[in-house]
C-alpha cells in the first residue's frame, strides 16, 4: 500500500519482475502480480454492515476516482458530508467487446451527527459546487 498523498512506487522497485513465472491473463499474456488497486469502504446506513469494494480494472478505478472527486467537491463546503451511494453498472466498450463497468450513483448526502446537509441529490456533475 502506498502512503496517502505519496506517488505510487516505480514498478521496477517492487520486485517480482520475472515475467516467465507470472500468471497468464485473459489476453494470454503474462499478468503482472502487482496491480494498481483501489478500495472503497462502505457502511450500510440501516444495518451498519461494512463492505469493501475492491477493483484493479480501468473502469472500476475510474468509478472510485469519480466518487472521490465528488466527495472532495462537496466537502469543500460541507466538511462532514458523506455520500449515500448505489453501486450500479454502465456499459463500456473494451477490446473484448461490450462489457459493464461499475459506477457509484450518489443518491443522497448525510453529515456527522446524522444531520442531512442542504445538498441536492443526483449526479455529482449536477451539484452546484
Amino acid at each position: 500500500m502506498k502512503p496517502s498523498g505519496k506517488p505510487l512506487p516505480d514498478r521496477e522497485t517492487l520486485g517480482d519482475t520475472d515475467q516467465s513465472i507470472w500468471e497468464v491473463g485473459p489476453d494470454k499474456k503474462p499478468r503482472d502480480p502487482w496491480q494498481h488497486t483501489k478500495f472503497v469502504y462502505l457502511i450500510d446506513p440501516d444495518s451498519a454492515e461494512a463492505f469493501t469494494f475492491s477493483t484493479s480494472s480501468w473502469g472500476g478505478r475510474e468509478a472510485v476516482i469519480n466518487l472521490a472527486d465528488a466527495i472532495t467537491r462537496v466537502r469543500s463546503a460541507h466538511p462532514h458530508a458523506m455520500p449515500i451511494v448505489a453501486l450500479e453498472a454502465a456499459p463500456m466498450m473494451t477490446r473484448y467487446g461490450r462489457k459493464s463497468k461499475p459506477t457509484f450513483k450518489i443518491v443522497g448526502w448525510k453529515a456527522a451527527a446524522n444531520e442531512v446537509p442542504e445538498l441536492p441529490s443526483g449526479e455529482p456533475d449536477e451539484l452546484p459546487f
